[in-house]
């Protein structure tokens, strides 16, 4: 309830309207059943024609006030709770932005996706019903009550026992709904991750005739969230049946027993109507605030899991006053560097000790597993080491404000990604104010010039979601290109031409080398072949540095990179 209380302070003014009005709304309606007893025992039994068109206006006036200022309350409350969806998406899209691979890891894609959207419209939903029903609900109910002992006292003992048998079967059904709500997000967040593995390797499942299987698995799922929504579709079925029950069993009661009461001349016809309508006003209250209650489950569950993410503590935060400004040269130097993930038997990398001045380029080699990504990643800061540090300049990344680190720090990742837009739109990524003589210098480097110009609009020409309209070499060349962009003083470049031929990428490969003569360039490849003339190899077996030199010094006194480079050149001559 912590966040929901803090989104109630934070916008205090559009509730406290809702309050205000939602008390004149609930005290014009407490006010007509009173008119309107009037009305009958003084303007109806009474044959008075003039009573009852004053009485009559009046209550005219009464039912205006009343909707205008419900009116308002909806709107308010409208108000207060999408503002509030809005600031708490806002909240965990930034603490996401800030998470590292690790973060991403332990919560799921999946997961993260159905908090801030699906867990978000709970609270929303919650938010909405608290400003519009709940608030008006415990204020009906003890100004309907206070209304009908004046009215007559002497059946209020049948408020009291309707009041508590309702909150008592409100009560048992709480229980029950709370732990089916947790149920069903947990398989809501179980049918997305499916879901998305389906959609993102339908391929793969095509290819491997897996239709069948992959169809089983999704319906297994798809069944748990079914069972899991009927059970809840259960409770809050037998719920509302029940509050009508009880509601119907009261006002029977009243009637039976104000009826004696009329008849022995302690109470009036209107009263005994006031009365009937007051009752119907407290278990109406109730059932509307049933329907908030209800809702509580699932809420607290949103809230719970909405508060886990906003809770979390990132690996990649700043130590100490982080340094938001300095001259950076480009030297970098890894001091003991180590990485375990958690729950891992051994490290991932281990003792990585190595120092690159400013404007060398170094290439990084090893086999499948070896920590070539991971090492990367660790420069990029896009996660932290276990233990070891990574110095820019002298300074260590853990304290450099991460603004300014990713202003002078560019890297093309393994699997080459664009977004939904143009060319020059996922170009400008790494810099919005470049110009198109610089978009255009930057696809030259990475010869994607040639294919760029022969699209429809050039630059301007559109890019789907995830480059799928392009092929996959020239998603890594529009990547290499968007990283060149930015003339960074550090380029990290993760298997960047995998996906193209020899000669393509030896072309690229020096074309980049040229461009960024003064940026210090760390390459990883899967091929020794492009990386030969490389003024400094290093390689890279199960985690740690057992190379580091030259290729022809390398090819006499490293056992791992003559294998490495043995195996690829009997691959080349197979194929």
């Amino acid at each position: 309830m912590r966040l929901v209380r803090a989104q109630l302070a934070k916008h205090r003014g559009w509730f406290a309207v809702v309050t205000v009005f939602q008390l004149v709304s609930v005290t014009a309606t407490l006010y007509l059943p009173t008119i309107n007893a009037d009305l009958i025992d003084n303007g109806l039994l009474r044959a008075d024609v003039g009573h009852i068109w004053t009485v009559g206006g009046w209550m005219v006036v009464v039912s205006i006030v009343q909707l205008l200022a419900a009116v308002i309350s909806s709107y308010a409350g409208t108000r207060a709770a999408t503002n509030a969806a809005h600031d708490l998406r806002s909240d965990v899209y930034d603490k996401i932005t800030t998470f590292s691979s690790r973060e991403h890891q332990d919560f799921g894609t999946a997961t993260l996706i159905t908090r801030s959207t699906d867990d978000v419209q709970q609270i929303q939903a919650f938010l909405l019903t608290f400003g519009t029903v709940v608030v008006a609900a415990p204020i009906t109910m003890l100004g309907g009550a206070y209304m009908a002992l004046r009215a007559d006292a002497g059946l209020s003992f049948l408020i009291v026992v309707a009041v508590v048998v309702l909150g008592a079967a409100l009560a048992v059904i709480l229980r029950w709904m709370t732990r089916v709500s947790r149920r069903m997000q947990d398989r809501l967040d179980a049918v997305n991750r499916v879901m998305r593995e389906q959609l993102m390797g339908f391929t793969v499942i095509r290819a491997f005739t897996r239709e069948r299987f992959e169809a089983e698995r999704f319906g297994q799922v798809n069944n748990e969230l079914t069972v899991a929504t009927r059970s809840m579709g259960r409770l809050r079925g037998t719920f509302v049946p029940a509050v009508m029950l009880i509601t119907d069993l009261a006002i029977v009661a009243v009637v039976w027993f104000g009826g004696h009461r009329v008849e022995s001349g302690h109470l009036l016809i209107g009263g005994l109507t006031a009365y009937v309508t007051y009752l119907g006003l407290i278990l109406g209250a109730a059932l509307m605030a049933a329907s908030g209650v209800m809702m509580l489950p699932n809420m607290m569950v949103a809230a719970e899991r909405i508060q886990a993410v906003l809770n979390s503590t990132p690996v990649l935060r700043p130590t100490g006053v982080p340094a938001n400004s300095f001259p950076i040269r480009g030297e970098l130097e890894l001091r003991g560097v180590a990485l375990r993930y958690p729950g891992a038997d051994a490290d991932v990398l281990s003792g990585i000790d190595l120092r690159i001045e400013p404007g060398g380029t170094v290439a990084i080699v090893g086999s499948m597993g070896a920590g070539k990504t991971t090492l990367l990643s660790i420069v990029a800061r896009l996660q932290a080491a276990t233990s070891g540090s990574v110095r820019l300049d002298g300074v260590d990344l853990r304290t450099i404000d991460p603004t300014v680190l990713h202003s002078q720090l560019a890297i093309v990742p393994q699997r080459s990604l664009l977004f939904t837009g143009t060319v020059a739109s996922n170009l400008r990524l790494a810099k919005p104010d470049a110009t198109d003589a610089e978009l255009w210098e930057a696809l030259e480097v990475a010869q994607a010039r040639e294919f760029v110009s022969v699209m429809d609009d050039g630059l301007e020409s559109p890019i789907a979601q995830g480059g799928t309209n392009v092929s996959g070499g020239q998603r890594q060349r529009l990547c290499i290109a968007r990283a060149l962009v930015a003339n960074p003083r550090v380029l990290l470049l993760d298997d960047p031409v995998s996906a193209l031929d020899q000669e393509t990428a030896a072309r690229l490969l020096a074309a980049v080398r040229t461009a960024t003569a003064d940026a210090t360039v760390l390459l990883v490849s899967q091929r020794t072949a492009g990386i030969r003339s490389a003024e400094r190899i290093v390689v890279l077996h199960e985690g740690s540095i057992v190379g580091d030199g030259t290729h022809q010094s390398l090819m006499e006194s490293c056992q791992t990179y003559q294998e490495l480079a043995a195996s690829q050149e009997a691959i080349g001559a197979l194929s």
